[in-house]
């Protein structure tokens, strides 16, 4: 075998390396993801065995405005005091409202007191690119194109799990008791799977022309990195 077949498998062999790196990138992007999404439906459905409940409703005053009420069940197992509160008290009591409103569920899930665990997933799943890329001799526009993409994904799926699992909890709330904590539990596990899943794993496109398809995930790596280089060659020669 001559040298240029040597030369020729080394590049194939470098290739499915840094393919097979990239799916385990993906994979443990999704993988924290799972992890959060889990360790919060089972809070949420440990709160509903206790017999908490959360109930979102409407009262129309006289003059026919509409106002937000939100009546609770057990309401010490969240750390609060009252059973009933009223529109005016959303941003004072944003662990009550979160459970029934979406936007106020989202803005808390990216709050680092809020979400712990979610920070910890994206902080293990950064550290895995960092790792890999160092140890595989990626360039640093590459390690930071994969970690701009895998903290994309992580967003949408902290914001896709929070939003349905706020909208399921106050629809299915209605009906009285701990059903809308479940299902809002289980709603907002489902979404971030879904999402992150979606995002990482679904292939829709070539964005770099090498003949394989790629993932939204992986185009916001793959532009990243672009961008990178492209920047860095207007501050070379």
């Amino acid at each position: 075998m001559n040298k240029s077949n040597d030369e020729q498998l080394d590049v194939l062999d470098s290739a499915i390396l840094k393919a097979r790196i990239g799916q385990l990138d993906n994979a443990a992007a999704s993988l924290a993801m799972f992890g959060n999404s889990g360790y919060l439906a089972a809070k949420d459905v440990n709160l509903a065995a206790k017999g908490f409940g959360i109930t979102r409703g409407t009262r129309v005053y006289p003059r026919g405005d509409r106002r937000t009420i939100v009546k609770i069940t057990k309401p010490e197992l969240i750390g609060v005091r009252r059973k009933i509160y009223r529109h005016r008290d959303a941003e004072n009591y944003t662990k009550v409202f979160r459970r029934v409103d979406p936007m106020t569920n989202v803005k808390e899930s990216f709050k680092f007191a809020g979400n712990k665990i979610g920070y910890l997933g994206i902080a293990t799943t950064v550290g895995g690119d960092i790792y890999h890329g160092v140890n595989n001799g990626e360039s640093t526009s590459e390690i930071a194109g994969n970690v701009t993409g895998d903290v994309a994904v992580a967003g949408a799926s902290i914001a896709a799990s929070a939003w349905m699992g706020a909208q399921a909890g106050a629809y299915i709330g209605v009906f009285g008791g701990p059903l809308g904590v479940v299902a809002g539990a289980a709603v907002g596990l489902v979404m971030g799977v879904v999402v992150t899943a979606f995002l990482s794993e679904f292939k829709i496109m070539d964005v770099n022309n090498d003949g394989k398809t790629d993932s939204i995930g992986d185009a916001i790596k793959i532009g990243t990195t672009g961008i990178i280089d492209k920047v860095s060659s207007w501050f070379k020669g």
